[in-house]
């Protein structure tokens, strides 16, 4: 769905929430799939995904009304 918005359009914005995108994914992962994940990891950021910290929530992007219209 994206697919013009990279090749076309060249927007930054859309590579880093990619990047952030599979990162976080990669280190989630990492416990199911260890050798696909290292793999991504390695190539995306360097070093060892087993090694790396868990990912966390910010909680300061949480939008409280929707969390209370969702509840």
């Amino acid at each position: 769905r994206s697919r013009t918005r990279f090749w076309k359009d060249n927007d930054r914005e859309a590579y880093a929430v990619l990047y952030e995108s599979l990162v976080a994914i990669s280190q989630m992962v990492a416990p199911f799939c260890p050798f696909i994940t290292d793999a991504m990891y390695s190539n995306l950021v360097g070093g060892d995904v087993h090694l790396s910290d868990y990912p966390v929530a910010d909680p300061t992007l949480i939008d409280v009304m929707l969390h209370e219209d969702m509840a």
